[in-house]
């Protein structure tokens, strides 16, 4: 079991959890210890929905482990409101999000790991059905296990589910909120890879299916993620990002396929800042909402779209 991090001169970060009071899950033969970790900065204002998300699962063998990049805004004192359920939290600066999650790995005891935004919230029963699943290969350490999702567009009042898939020509086809995948195989893949700002959980994600990894898939909804995250605000250098990926490490198809995606979405990112100068943003709103609800119809990977 990892101990908690301390600074090159010493000095403990700021920190807390029932770790730090003597208080440590215990693995179990007949119910497997899942480490759920959730990294944040600044996250005040959904940080409380994903904790409560987590805390409130079914599943009675819960790790959590909070990583804060030094937040400066009321994330701490929502951490320490929760400091009960909490297994261990630490708080102090990172190399952006990857660096963060890597943090999170080595401090998990479970079997299992999820990783948790704090944007984002687990559904009811998501552990439980993920549990169910790794029970029935418990054994077989070479899985990873993912379900669908729930992408919230929430300025359209709009919700996509989404399916996983290997079909890298699009991307990233797995939420990486949505995949738990087991401590043995991190250990043995190895960290996420600082060096990509936006698309490490990609590149996590071929690392494994070129190891020949299982990729396991539940036909349950286990997250419900917010489309305002660092990916989508970056799309560009997500998208240069992934290409690389894709490029370095795939057949030339997937290349050829997801140069063909992503310009069809710049393009279409483009045409929308024009539109909405134009025609203003209620108007554009509209338009793209139904556009998505149209999508998600015949998408192979949206599932259906529904407003709220």
């Amino acid at each position: 079991m990892s101990n908690p991090p301390i600074h090159e001169d010493g000095i403990l970060p700021a920190q807390g959890g029932l770790r730090t009071r003597g208080v440590r899950r215990l693995l179990s033969p007949d119910t497997p210890l899942v480490t759920v970790v959730t990294v944040v900065f600044n996250g005040e204002k959904h940080l409380e929905e994903a904790i409560q998300s987590v805390i409130g699962q079914d599943h009675e063998n819960i790790e959590y482990i909070i990583v804060d990049g030094g937040s400066t805004d009321s994330s701490l004192d929502i951490i320490r409101r929760y400091e009960d359920r909490i297994d261990f939290w630490v708080s102090e600066p990172d190399a952006g999000i990857y660096d963060a999650m890597n943090k999170g790995i080595a401090l998990a005891s479970g079997e299992l790991i999820g990783l948790l935004n704090a944007d984002d919230r687990y559904e009811q029963g998501a552990i439980k059905a993920v549990v169910g699943a790794y029970l029935k290969t418990r054994g077989d350490y070479n899985i990873a296990i993912a379900g669908k999702w729930n992408l919230l567009f929430e300025e359209m009042g709009l919700v996509i589910t989404a399916s996983p898939s290997l079909r890298f020509w699009m991307g990233m086809p797995i939420s990486h909120q949505a995949i738990f995948i087991p401590k043995k195989v991190y250990e043995m893949a190895g960290a996420y890879d600082i060096a990509y700002k936006f698309a490490a959980d990609l590149d996590m994600v071929v690392r494994l299916y070129l190891r020949g990894i299982r990729f396991v898939f539940l036909d349950q909804v286990l997250v419900s993620f917010r489309t305002s995250g660092a990916s989508g605000r970056f799309f560009r250098e997500s998208t240069r990002e992934a290409a690389t990926i894709i490029g370095m490490n795939l057949p030339w198809k997937y290349l050829i396929g997801f140069r063909m995606m992503s310009q069809k979405y710049i393009f279409l990112a483009s045409a929308s800042k024009a539109a909405r100068r134009i025609l203003g943003v209620k108007i554009v709103s509209f338009m793209e909402k139904n556009y998505f609800l149209l999508k998600s119809r015949y998408s192979r990977s949206w599932e259906k779209g529904f407003s709220r």
